[in-house]
Formats: structure tokens, sequence, C-alpha cells
């Protein structure tokens, strides 16, 4: 039996806290990018796909915080039961477009890395591991898109939930969402590993560069 919920839960607002947060990210992730660029410029490094691959997902990270300050306006942070169903449309149809979005962003991420690695990593054996990763990046993104737009029958009924129709269980494509997600991310993080492992420097030496990776790719 579903649980009332009491005058403080239903005037609960976290609005201004996600807000602040959203716009802490967003500047995060600006300053990270502008230092990227900046090294580069004063070391006279020639910008390659992988920086312009970050400037696309920089942008989509732009508009998910766009999405994410309209979803604030239209009800996110508040009970359900407090907004009229206009807003409750308005916030839905944003939702769909925030998960769109955000794993554009993600994959964005995840090519810039692997083609950084291919500037550092040029041999056949690593390249050809990296074309495979980034193939299942594409794919899983392409195939997240789709379950986002398809995810009901009829399609409308993602913003209009009342309405006739089915949808999918949105917890299990939640976890298939996510295992691939994570898999790639080990994949790519793992990958310079084996190419580091193969100088002939000091341990400590490695470690460091793989530390140096590690940041690089978180």
């Amino acid at each position: 039996m579903e649980q009332s919920m009491s005058p403080e839960d239903l005037k609960a607002d976290i609005g201004s806290s996600l807000q602040g947060t959203t716009t802490a990210l967003l500047a995060l992730a600006t300053l990270f990018s502008g230092l990227r660029f900046w090294a580069r410029y004063a070391v006279r490094a020639s910008f390659g796909s992988d920086d312009w691959m970050v400037v696309g997902a920089l942008v989509s990270v732009f508009v998910t915080g766009a999405i994410n300050y309209a979803m604030i306006s239209y009800g996110l942070g508040r009970h359900a039961g407090t907004l009229s169903q206009d807003d409750l449309v308005s916030f839905f149809k944003l939702l769909l477009a925030f998960e769109c979005v955000y794993v554009t962003a993600v994959m964005m991420v995840k090519l810039a890395v692997l083609a950084m690695y291919l500037r550092i990593f040029p041999s056949h054996g690593f390249r050809t591991g990296a074309a495979m990763i980034a193939s299942i990046v594409v794919a899983w993104w392409i195939a997240i898109v789709a379950v986002c737009i398809w995810q009901c029958n009829p399609i409308k009924k993602a913003w209009l939930p009342w309405i006739e129709g089915t949808c999918i269980n949105l917890k299990a494509s939640f976890i298939g969402n996510a295992i691939p997600n994570i898999l790639t991310d080990v994949a790519i993080l793992a990958m310079p590993v084996g190419q580091v492992w193969k100088l002939q420097v000091t341990l400590a030496q490695k470690a460091s560069l793989l530390f140096i990776f590690l940041l690089g790719g978180l």
C-alpha cells in the first residue's frame, strides 16, 4: 500500500542545490578543458582529433546543463504530487532529451581519450584494439539513444505516462546501460598498461606514467 506523503515532504524542494551542483560541474568542465588547450598552446603542440572531440563533449555537457536547468524550472527536486500536468509533460520531454545528449557526451569523451592514446602509441596492434573499443562505444551510444527514443509504445507515452500503451523495464535498461559503459571505461583505462610496461625505465617511472594516464582517462 502506497504511503501518504507528509506536508513537509510535499514542500521539500532541492532545486536550488541541484542548480548549484550543475553550475559547479559546468565550471569545472570548462576549467579543465581550458587548461588542456592552454597546455597545448604553451608547448606549441598541434591540435588533433582528440582536442576537437573534447570540444564536442564540452558542448554536449553544456547542453545537458541547460536541459537540467530547464528540468529544475519544471519541477526537478520537488515532489511530483506538487506539479501540474503541463509541468510533468515538459519535464518528461526534457528528461528524454537529457538522456540522449548525456550519452552523446560520454561517447565523445571516450573517443577523445582513445584518440589521445593513438597520438602516443601508434603501433598497429594498439590501433586495432583502440578501433575495437571505439566501435563498441559507438554501438553502445546508438543502442542507448534508440532505447531512449523507443522506450514506450506509442513513443509519446514516455512523456504522457497516463495514456494507454506499454514501456520497457527502465530499471533493467539502466543496468544494461551501465554494464557496457563501465566495461569500456575499464578497458580504456587499462589500454596503456601494456605499452608503459614495455618501456625501459624504472618501476617508479612506470608507475608515475600509469598514474598520469589514469588522471587523463578520468
